[in-house]
């Protein structure tokens, strides 16, 4: 195909840019900010490459700046970026998180994430650019590529990293910050410091002090001040773990984000604790987010910066050092999600975590990286997967898949619709999608959903959309299409499509049936035109259905069409409906 590779003028990639040559696509080397021509196969940027920060945005990655500009251009073509080494590079990683944003926000936009080892294969790298299977974080090593999986982990009991030394909490006066300190002492930690900007004066610390007592320090500093954690240190007990629990969110879609937004407190503070402190340390935790770990809308700076952290343990572990990042869902309890989020986040399948259950993970630091989160994973993959498949969510959810509907004797809800007379299926399909309506929307009175109220009236978004065809694919042992709720506007004609699936399923269905579903079909349309066609329109009707009568009579069509034209030209309008009426049984 015909691809184009955007690159800075001034950067020297040769062995990429001779692996890439090194096949049967045409390439064009583009500089950033150059007109992409229109008809691509794809787009390759190595931009994230570039493994430095921006000097004056502290805490953002050169490199995924400029990838939020190529991404901000909307390039016409799907967009790959490649990195090299990023799992242990922290400011190439942080594109990464941003892609993982990118791939939500353009779906159809967005190629993925390629991330190449120092050795690899040309023909391995041209495997991942052209994989035909969905796969969009890869890792080319030597001659093989790799798709990135999120994997279950069974939490063995760890060491108690807290009980030597004193444990260092940024942002401990902040919801989460505060949570870690009632667990550790809880858990009889000999000292927690707790750091944050406005430190005893921030609200709340008076009374965590008074509930924690002596062996709780509150201290005034801001963590991107080197000197101000350096004072923090020494006015410290010997510190010999950290829990880096400081952190904001900036929620912007990536069109509207712009390179400031990626100024962050997290990442700088994360570098600056790492090398102050160095690697002998029992315990380097940093408090990482979903955001990182799937992507999240609307979050790719966020995402970016909690990204950089994951690596940044990971460079840790390479170092022989602690390092560990858990990526945690929502909690409940404060934190940075408010109640009307956590109440979105539930119904795509994220419930917020108990302070408790999410302290108890603090036990647990085998993985360099964790996520910590309570999903309904089929619930989530549904509408996660809705504009794009994720094959990163392969290992955790069938729904990926596409399972064949099981025989009818398999399922209760089936044998009762092949039980019942032709006509009462129609009213049991109704009066099921109208409930399952309902509970999607959160209500469960008798007749919140009306049968012929079209779904978006009532509120339904493609979020619930997903979540309505998971209950009735629950109930029938269905397999229905993603875009019911748009196919079908209201409970009744969506009724009336899954009867016809299941008649078809049930191996009930005729060319007969076909042809008296069409019918009724037919007739809807008539009706919904009745009041609103004029008699040149009646007249086109009227002649086609008598032609098409003819034909079913088996008798030829009038030869002239003349003698039908004045016959209809005659007609008043309640003839020609009663003609319809006599002629096919359509009122």
């Amino acid at each position: 195909g015909d691809w184009a590779v955007v690159m800075r003028a001034d950067q020297q990639e040769p062995e990429i840019l001779d692996a890439l040559k090194n096949s049967r696509a045409h390439l064009r080397v583009l500089t950033p900010g150059g007109e992409l021509p229109p008809g691509l196969t794809g787009i390759i940027s190595l931009l994230a490459l570039d493994a430095t920060e921006d000097p004056d945005r502290p805490g953002a990655s050169t490199g995924a700046l400029a990838t939020l500009a190529l991404v901000r251009s909307r390039p016409g073509s799907p967009l790959w970026t490649l990195t090299r080494g990023a799992e242990t590079d922290p400011w190439q990683a942080q594109t990464w998180g941003l892609g993982r944003v990118a791939a939500l926000e353009h779906p159809t936009a967005w190629g993925g994430l390629i991330d190449l080892a120092r050795d690899f294969d040309p023909a391995a790298l041209h495997t991942a650019l052209t994989n035909a299977a969905g796969e969009d974080q890869i890792r080319v090593e030597g001659d093989q590529a790799y798709g990135r999986r999120l994997r279950p982990t069974t939490a063995a009991a760890g060491s108690r990293w807290w009980t030597r030394g004193a444990t260092l909490i940024t942002g401990g006066t902040g919801a989460l910050g505060t949570h870690a300190a009632r667990f550790l002492a809880r858990e009889g930690a000999p000292h927690i410091v707790l750091v944050s900007r406005h430190g005893p004066e921030a609200p709340g610390a008076a009374g965590l002090r008074a509930e924690l007592g002596d062996r709780v320090s509150i201290l005034a500093g801001d963590v991107t001040d080197e000197a101000a954690i350096r004072r923090v240190i020494e006015q410290s007990p010997p510190i010999t773990a950290v829990i880096h629990a400081a952190g904001a969110t900036t929620e912007r879609a990536l069109a509207d984000l712009g390179p400031d937004a990626f100024v962050s407190a997290k990442v700088v503070g994360a570098e600056l604790l790492d090398r102050l402190l160095g690697d002998d340390l029992d315990a380097f935790i940093v408090y990482s987010s979903i955001a990182s770990t799937w992507g999240s809308a609307y979050s790719g700076a966020y995402a970016s910066a909690n990204a950089h952290l994951d690596a940044l343990v990971r460079r840790r572990r390479v170092r022989g050092a602690a390092g560990t990042a858990l990526a945690w869902g929502p909690w409940s309890g404060g934190g940075l999600a408010g109640d009307g989020y956590l109440d979105e986040l539930r119904r795509r399948g994220i419930t917020a975590l108990a302070p408790d259950q999410a302290g108890n993970a603090l036990r647990y630091l085998d993985p360099a990286v964790t996520t910590v989160a309570a999903m309904d994973w089929e619930r989530f993959a549904g509408a996660f997967t809705a504009n794009r498949p994720s094959p990163l969510l392969n290992d955790l959810t069938t729904t990926t898949a596409t399972p064949v509907a099981g025989p009818a004797e398999d399922n209760p809800f089936r044998l009762r619709w092949a039980a019942l007379p032709a006509e009462d299926r129609q009213r049991m399909l109704v009066r099921t999608v109208c409930a399952e309506a309902a509970a999607e929307l959160g209500d469960s009175s008798p007749g919140a959903v009306e049968a012929d109220r079209p779904f978006r009236e009532l509120g339904f978004d493609s979020l619930a959309a997903v979540g309505l065809r998971q209950r009735l694919d629950r109930v029938g042992g269905l397999k229905l299409p993603s875009t019911i709720v748009f196919d079908y506007p209201t409970p009744a004609a969506l009724a009336e499509f899954i009867d016809a699936t299941l008649a078809e399923l049930s191996g009930g269905t005729s060319d007969a049936d076909t042809a008296l579903a069409e019918l009724d079909r037919l007739d809807g349309l008539l009706a919904d035109l009745r009041g609103a066609a004029d008699s040149a329109l009646r007249s086109r009707i009227t002649l086609r259905l008598s032609t098409v009568l003819a034909n079913w009579k088996n008798t030829a069509a009038p030869a002239a069409p003349k003698p039908v034209d004045k016959q209809l030209d005659d007609a008043t309008d309640d003839q020609l409906f009663d003609l319809i009426k006599n002629e096919f049984g359509i009122s």
